[in-house]
C-alpha cells in the first residue's frame, strides 16, 4: 500500500510541475496588453534625442516593417551590452527613417531570444522582409565599421 501511495504522490508532483511550467511559458510568450511585449523596445528619434518605447508585438513589427530592422539582443547586466548602447543609439540617430531599431532584453524575452538562437550577448541581427540578412555577435569599439557595413549592406 505504501508503494502505491508513493507512486501516486509522484504522479501528482509531476502533474503539478507540468502545470507550473506551462503557466510560466505562457506568461513569457504573451505580450502585455498595455505596456507592449515584455522586454522589447523600439529606439525612436524625437527632436534629436533617441528614446525607447515599448513594442506591442515584435513579430508584427518586424514582418510589417517596410524598412530594414536592426535587432539588438542584450542584457542589463552585460558589460559589452552596456558599452554598445551609446553606439547603437548613435546608429539609430544616423539611420532614422531608413532603419527600424529594436532592443530585446534577453532576460525578459527569453522565448524570443531562444527563437533567434541567441547564444551570446550582445547579438545583433539585420532583418529585411522578415528574413535575417546578417548578424554580429559581441561588441568592441573596433567593430563599429562592421556595424555600418551590416546596416549599409541592407540599404543597397
Amino acid at each position: 500500500m505504501r508503494r502505491f501511495a508513493r507512486s501516486g504522490f509522484r504522479m501528482v508532483l509531476a502533474l503539478l510541475l507540468v502545470a507550473v511550467a506551462t503557466l510560466s511559458l505562457a506568461s513569457c510568450a504573451s505580450p502585455a496588453a498595455t505596456n507592449g511585449q515584455k522586454g522589447v523596445t523600439q529606439l525612436t528619434v524625437e527632436n534629436g534625442t533617441v528614446k525607447e518605447s515599448p513594442v506591442a508585438d515584435f513579430q508584427k513589427t518586424v514582418t510589417g516593417s517596410e524598412i530594414p530592422v536592426f535587432v539588438d539582443f542584450f542584457a542589463t547586466w552585460c558589460p559589452p551590452c552596456k558599452a554598445s548602447a551609446p553606439f547603437i543609439e548613435k546608429l539609430a540617430g544616423e539611420y532614422d527613417g531608413r532603419v527600424l531599431f529594436l532592443r530585446v532584453d534577453t532576460d525578459q524575452a527569453t522565448a524570443l531570444a531562444s527563437s533567434f538562437n541567441v547564444r551570446s550577448i550582445p547579438t545583433f541581427y539585420m532583418i529585411v522582409g522578415g528574413k535575417i540578412q546578417g548578424s554580429l555577435a559581441g561588441y568592441a569599439d573596433s567593430m563599429q565599421q562592421d556595424f555600418y557595413d551590416l546596416v549599409d549592406g541592407t540599404l543597397k
